[in-house]
């Protein structure tokens, strides 16, 4: 497990702020928070994100995801927000766009969608980072500040980085959420000391999508990610126990929804709905009893099916 990049982070923006603390354990930058917002009635709610970077401290570029589960207290309602970017950076400087869609869980609403477009500036150093963004979108003009705080174990890191891999340059981008309908907080957007290195173990092919083992999903659970692949935990491709291979199975069912329904509508509506289950331990939520149907089904309704994990019933 990598466990470089370690940093606790935070922003402020014109109608909320969040907090959140950022890590890579397999190679792909993660970070979650929780978001609190006082415009359109007090709000708040949980994140998570990813986004891997090319280049260095110099010129450089990404791509970020973010999903969000919010409550509304004056409006009493849930919603889900995605929420995807992309940005270029040179030294301290950044510029980028994002946009956005989310859906009412409480109504049922037909989704909205946000766009926007920044710019900001930053410095940093050993203990941390801070920047400044100002963006015009479709909620009108936006800023906000942000940081991040690395942790002990990160610092010491960093140094033996700087020793041992000088070849290897991380970066920190904040940048600022411009999202109109997820309550406007300035949420934190960019995932500092961004690299692209899937350290997992590929260790096969499943119906000719990749799949990958890490000890993080050794728990039982496991994550399909179009275009990359599946990710499973250790000894669950090519295991011959109901319960593996149907945890495999299940995940192919969700790329077999992102082949019939497309990478932006898997990423905006089936990954955020699925994530929403996950946290309710919802195994009978639409995204996860169809993915099943979908694997049941292509696989020619295998008896090995635990119907008790992975029902095809709603």
């Amino acid at each position: 497990m990598d466990l470089s990049g370690e940093f606790i982070t935070w922003s402020i923006g014109k109608n909320g702020l969040s907090i959140g603390f950022n890590f890579t354990p397999i190679g792909i930058p993660i970070g979650a928070g929780i978001n609190i917002g006082w415009s359109n009635g007090a709000s708040a709610g949980v994140y998570v994100e990813f986004g891997p970077r090319i280049g260095g401290t110099g010129l450089g570029s990404g791509f970020t995801q973010q999903y969000s589960l919010d409550y509304n207290f004056k409006h009493d309602f849930w919603s889900t927000t995605t929420s995807v970017g992309a940005y270029a950076s040179v030294g301290p400087f950044t510029a980028g766009g994002n946009f956005s869609v989310t859906h009412n869980l409480s109504n049922n609403d037909f989704p909205t969608a946000s766009w926007g477009v920044y710019g900001g500036i930053g410095i940093g150093g050993e203990k941390g980072s801070m920047g400044f963004t100002v963006g015009y979108g479709s909620a009108g003009w936006l800023y906000g500040i942000g940081g991040s705080y690395y942790t002990a174990y990160e610092r010491a890191y960093m140094r033996a980085e700087a020793r041992f891999r000088r070849n290897i340059n991380y970066v920190v981008n904040r940048s600022l959420n411009l999202n109109e309908v997820c309550y406007g907080y300035g949420a934190y957007y960019g995932i500092p000391k961004m690299i692209f290195l899937i350290e997992s173990a590929q260790v096969g092919y499943f119906y000719g999508v990749r799949v990958y083992e890490h000890s993080l999903f050794n728990d039982g659970s496991a994550v399909t990610v179009p275009p990359l692949g599946i990710w499973v935990g250790e000894g669950v491709y090519g295991s011959t126990i109901p319960y593996n291979k149907t945890v495999l199975a299940h995940e192919y069912g969700h790329w077999l929804q992102y082949e019939d329904k497309g990478l932006v509508y898997y990423w905006t509506v089936i990954s955020p709905q699925s994530f929403y289950f996950a946290l309710l331990k919802d195994r009978h939520g639409w995204t996860e009893v169809d993915a099943n149907n979908r694997a049941y089904n292509f696989l020619g309704k295998p008896r090995w099916w635990r119907f008790d994990y992975f029902p095809i019933n709603p």
